[in-house]
């Protein structure tokens, strides 16, 4: 569990290794980006899945990764995270007052054994 933890990481190690190195954003930003679909390709072949959150995460980096290269402006990467955390506040929030059903439970209910009153 804790070796997967750590996998998950991999790319923002690359990514400030990568930068350290070449001292080129715009560099660093693709080594992100490939190592982010790399990891993921890497785990649909382990778990023969692709677990939501991965993919999400996968989509948006490769999409504002490539926004970032391509308009040579560092605002776009920066700009992933905070669009990530307000669409996956609005999703958790919008499902439990919509759906009765969190969302949030679809992600995680693999990894915790929760009753549904906990998810909520």
């Amino acid at each position: 569990m804790m070796a997967k933890a750590l996998s998950d990481f991999i790319p923002v190690f690359a990514f400030a290794l990568s930068f350290e190195i070449s001292r080129n954003f715009f560099m660093a930003t693709f080594v992100l980006v490939f190592m982010t679909i790399a990891l993921t390709f890497y785990t649909f072949l382990n778990q023969k899945r692709i677990p939501y959150l991965a993919l999400i995460i996968c989509l948006e980096t490769s999409l504002f990764g490539f926004l970032t290269i391509h308009n040579r402006s560092p605002s776009f990467v920066q700009l992933r995270d905070t669009l990530y955390d307000f669409s996956m506040g609005m999703a958790i929030l919008g499902s439990a007052i919509l759906f009765k059903r969190p969302i949030i439970k679809n992600f995680f209910e693999h990894v915790f054994t929760l009753e549904h009153r906990d998810w909520m």
